[in-house]
Protein backbone atom coordinates (compact mmCIF):
# COMPACT_ATOMS: atom_id res chain seq x y z
CA UNK A 1 0.00 0.00 0.00
CA UNK A 2 1.72 3.14 -1.08
CA UNK A 3 -0.72 5.78 0.62
CA UNK A 4 2.35 7.42 2.14
CA UNK A 5 5.61 8.60 1.47
CA UNK A 6 8.24 7.29 0.05
CA UNK A 7 5.66 6.40 -2.48
CA UNK A 8 7.55 5.03 -5.92
CA UNK A 9 4.78 2.38 -6.75
CA UNK A 10 5.70 2.19 -10.09
CA UNK A 11 9.43 1.35 -9.56
CA UNK A 12 10.87 -1.69 -9.67
CA UNK A 13 11.71 -1.85 -5.61
CA UNK A 14 10.26 0.55 -3.60
CA UNK A 15 10.50 0.96 0.62
CA UNK A 16 7.43 0.57 2.46
CA UNK A 17 6.46 -0.04 6.15
CA UNK A 18 5.92 -3.32 7.04
CA UNK A 19 2.80 -2.03 8.97
CA UNK A 20 1.25 -1.81 5.75
CA UNK A 21 2.22 -5.04 3.87
CA UNK A 22 0.55 -8.34 3.87
CA UNK A 23 1.32 -12.13 2.64
CA UNK A 24 0.18 -13.09 -0.55
CA UNK A 25 -2.09 -16.09 0.28
CA UNK A 26 -0.42 -19.31 -2.37
CA UNK A 27 -4.02 -19.63 -3.91
CA UNK A 28 -3.57 -16.02 -5.15
CA UNK A 29 -1.79 -14.82 -8.62
CA UNK A 30 0.89 -12.25 -8.05
CA UNK A 31 -1.49 -10.39 -11.20
CA UNK A 32 -3.78 -10.73 -9.01
CA UNK A 33 -2.54 -9.43 -5.75
CA UNK A 34 -1.18 -6.44 -7.18
CA UNK A 35 -4.43 -5.41 -8.93
CA UNK A 36 -5.61 -5.49 -4.84
CA UNK A 37 -2.92 -3.43 -3.73
CA UNK A 38 -4.02 -0.68 -5.94
CA UNK A 39 -7.90 -1.34 -5.92
CA UNK A 40 -8.30 -2.66 -2.35
CA UNK A 41 -7.86 0.07 -0.39
CA UNK A 42 -10.02 2.76 -2.46
CA UNK A 43 -13.10 0.07 -2.66
CA UNK A 44 -12.48 -0.62 1.01
CA UNK A 45 -12.88 3.07 1.77
CA UNK A 46 -15.98 2.94 -0.28
CA UNK A 47 -17.34 -0.09 0.92
CA UNK A 48 -17.69 1.89 4.40
CA UNK A 49 -20.25 4.18 3.01
CA UNK A 50 -22.87 1.11 2.61
CA UNK A 51 -25.60 0.31 5.35
CA UNK A 52 -27.21 -2.65 5.75
CA UNK A 53 -30.75 -2.10 3.33
CA UNK A 54 -29.39 -0.39 1.28
CA UNK A 55 -30.22 0.12 -2.66
CA UNK A 56 -26.86 0.77 -4.58
CA UNK A 57 -26.14 2.09 -7.53
CA UNK A 58 -22.76 1.16 -8.97
CA UNK A 59 -21.60 3.54 -12.16
CA UNK A 60 -17.99 1.72 -12.90
CA UNK A 61 -19.30 -1.57 -11.71
CA UNK A 62 -17.27 -3.59 -13.85
CA UNK A 63 -13.59 -1.66 -13.37
CA UNK A 64 -11.31 -2.89 -11.00
CA UNK A 65 -12.24 -0.95 -7.90
CA UNK A 66 -16.05 -1.67 -8.70
CA UNK A 67 -16.01 -5.32 -9.06
CA UNK A 68 -14.76 -4.94 -5.57
CA UNK A 69 -17.28 -2.64 -4.49
CA UNK A 70 -20.05 -5.04 -5.79
CA UNK A 71 -19.04 -7.78 -3.98
CA UNK A 72 -18.82 -5.57 -0.64
CA UNK A 73 -21.97 -4.53 -1.33
CA UNK A 74 -23.18 -7.60 -0.45
CA UNK A 75 -21.08 -8.20 2.46
CA UNK A 76 -22.16 -4.98 3.97
CA UNK A 77 -25.66 -6.12 4.04
CA UNK A 78 -26.96 -4.02 0.72
CA UNK A 79 -30.54 -5.34 -0.17
CA UNK A 80 -30.46 -4.18 -3.87
CA UNK A 81 -27.34 -3.69 -6.27
CA UNK A 82 -27.12 -2.49 -9.60
CA UNK A 83 -24.54 -2.43 -11.89
CA UNK A 84 -23.52 0.05 -14.46
CA UNK A 85 -20.83 -0.97 -17.17
CA UNK A 86 -20.14 -2.01 -20.68
CA UNK A 87 -20.10 -5.32 -20.08
CA UNK A 88 -23.33 -5.59 -17.93
CA UNK A 89 -23.60 -9.27 -18.73
CA UNK A 90 -20.44 -9.83 -16.44
CA UNK A 91 -21.94 -8.19 -13.48
CA UNK A 92 -24.38 -10.67 -13.03
CA UNK A 93 -22.17 -13.81 -12.86
CA UNK A 94 -20.19 -15.02 -9.87
CA UNK A 95 -18.41 -13.43 -7.63
CA UNK A 96 -19.85 -9.81 -8.77
CA UNK A 97 -23.64 -10.96 -8.49
CA UNK A 98 -25.60 -7.78 -8.87
CA UNK A 99 -29.32 -7.57 -8.70
CA UNK A 100 -29.82 -5.63 -11.96
CA UNK A 101 -27.01 -4.42 -14.45
CA UNK A 102 -27.15 -1.31 -16.52
CA UNK A 103 -25.12 -1.39 -20.01
CA UNK A 104 -25.08 2.73 -19.86
CA UNK A 105 -24.85 2.86 -24.04
CA UNK A 106 -28.09 1.13 -24.14
CA UNK A 107 -30.35 3.05 -20.88
CA UNK A 108 -29.84 5.64 -18.72
CA UNK A 109 -30.70 5.07 -15.49
CA UNK A 110 -31.76 8.64 -14.13
CA UNK A 111 -34.72 8.03 -16.88
CA UNK A 112 -35.87 4.79 -15.88
CA UNK A 113 -39.42 4.86 -13.94
CA UNK A 114 -38.54 1.92 -11.74
CA UNK A 115 -35.76 3.93 -10.01
CA UNK A 116 -37.36 6.95 -9.69
CA UNK A 117 -40.34 5.13 -7.85
CA UNK A 118 -37.98 3.06 -6.13
CA UNK A 119 -34.94 5.07 -5.14
CA UNK A 120 -31.09 4.64 -4.30
CA UNK A 121 -29.63 5.26 -0.83
CA UNK A 122 -26.36 5.06 -1.80
CA UNK A 123 -24.94 5.64 -5.53
CA UNK A 124 -21.10 4.92 -5.91
CA UNK A 125 -19.79 6.59 -9.24
CA UNK A 126 -16.59 5.32 -9.74
CA UNK A 127 -16.98 6.38 -13.75
CA UNK A 128 -17.02 9.90 -13.47
CA UNK A 129 -20.09 11.92 -14.96
CA UNK A 130 -22.89 10.27 -12.83
CA UNK A 131 -23.21 13.60 -11.10
CA UNK A 132 -23.64 15.15 -14.33
CA UNK A 133 -26.60 13.31 -15.26
CA UNK A 134 -28.09 13.77 -11.58
CA UNK A 135 -28.17 17.60 -12.55
CA UNK A 136 -29.09 17.04 -15.89
CA UNK A 137 -32.45 14.88 -14.82
CA UNK A 138 -32.89 17.68 -12.13
CA UNK A 139 -32.96 20.65 -14.29
CA UNK A 140 -35.30 19.16 -16.43
CA UNK A 141 -37.50 18.44 -13.55
CA UNK A 142 -37.03 14.51 -13.70
CA UNK A 143 -37.45 12.71 -10.37
CA UNK A 144 -34.60 11.68 -8.62
CA UNK A 145 -33.30 7.98 -8.34
CA UNK A 146 -31.27 8.57 -5.46
CA UNK A 147 -33.08 9.71 -2.33
CA UNK A 148 -32.48 13.48 -0.79
CA UNK A 149 -30.03 13.92 1.87
CA UNK A 150 -32.83 14.51 4.28
CA UNK A 151 -33.69 11.07 3.59
CA UNK A 152 -30.25 9.75 4.32
CA UNK A 153 -29.41 9.32 -0.01
CA UNK A 154 -25.88 9.61 -0.50
CA UNK A 155 -23.56 10.12 -3.54
CA UNK A 156 -19.72 8.91 -3.15
CA UNK A 157 -17.24 9.12 -5.84
CA UNK A 158 -13.53 8.90 -6.55
CA UNK A 159 -13.33 11.54 -8.85
CA UNK A 160 -12.85 15.51 -8.37
CA UNK A 161 -15.37 17.67 -9.72
CA UNK A 162 -12.73 19.59 -12.26
CA UNK A 163 -10.72 17.34 -13.87
CA UNK A 164 -7.13 16.75 -13.49
CA UNK A 165 -6.75 16.84 -17.56
CA UNK A 166 -8.57 17.20 -20.72
CA UNK A 167 -8.94 15.05 -23.57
Amino acid sequence: MFHEAPRGALSEYSLINTDVCSKVPDNVKPDDAASLGSSGPAAMAIADCIQTGDRVLIYGAGGGVGSLVCQLARLNGAAYVVGVSLDSERLLNEPLSVDRAIDYTKEDVHSMTEFQESKFDLIIDLASGGWIELLKHAKARDEPVVKSAAEGGRYVTLTPDNPTFEA
